[in-house]
């Protein structure tokens, strides 16, 4: 009976000890897990540090300084470059966000800087030495208008100016007046109504001129 009872008593006893062992190996191995879930935070952060380092980089272009060959300027810096190097007569050349020139400030010509310039006909006493005779009328010199275009207002018809007299008439059917060629313009001298191109001769007598209103 003894050697029975003993026996039990320690069968008893294994069974014990190996749930306690177990146990304590499953609550290690559980804590194992959960610290390697931790540690695996890391790797997302690398993964942003790698992000970081491909948004870094790219083109230098507003940083002020004209980096060729991707950029024709930068800001204020425009290589030396202006409207008259690019082939413009004047103007102000300016650079665009994506570091290419902007030549809509640059002009063919400046109208009102008194130098006849491409298409120009004039600017301001610049005729590009034209004067009245050469553009078919008498002497002296046209006008030019605020757009650089000639005005031949002030260009007196051709042989206006000119001596005349009885064997000697006026060409392009002036008026002789007082021996002289006159075409009639308001302020020229008149011996009557019909030699004005107002038709209204001013203060003229049978031995005075009058003057065309």
């Amino acid at each position: 009976m003894l050697m029975m009872i003993c026996a039990l008593a320690a069968c008893g006893g294994e069974p014990a000890e190996q749930t306690n062992d177990t146990g304590t190996g499953s609550e290690t191995e559980a804590g194992t897990e959960e610290t390697g879930d931790e540690v695996g935070d890391p790797e997302t952060s690398d993964d942003n540090d790698d992000d970081d380092d491909e948004t870094g980089g790219g083109m230098n272009c507003g940083n002020g300084y004209v980096e060729p060959p991707d950029e024709s300027c930068d800001g204020d810096d425009l290589a030396g470059e202006s409207c008259m190097t690019l082939g413009f007569v004047g103007g102000t050349l300016t650079c665009t966000e994506s570091c290419t020139f902007n030549a809509t400030g640059c002009s063919n010509q400046v109208c009102g800087n008194g130098t006849v310039e491409r298409d120009e006909e004039c600017d301001g006493n610049d005729f590009g030495g034209t004067n009245c005779v050469d553009l078919g009328f008498g002497p002296g010199l046209p006008l030019c208008t605020a757009e650089c275009v000639i005005d031949t207002s002030t260009c007196p018809t051709f042989g206006e100016g000119e001596s005349c007299g009885t064997l000697n008439p006026c060409p392009n059917d002036l008026n002789c007046v007082s021996g002289v060629c006159y075409d009639g313009s308001p302020g020229d001298p008149c011996g009557n109504d019909f030699q004005c191109e107002s038709n209204d001769c001013v203060g003229n007598g049978i031995f005075e001129d009058g003057t065309c209103n």
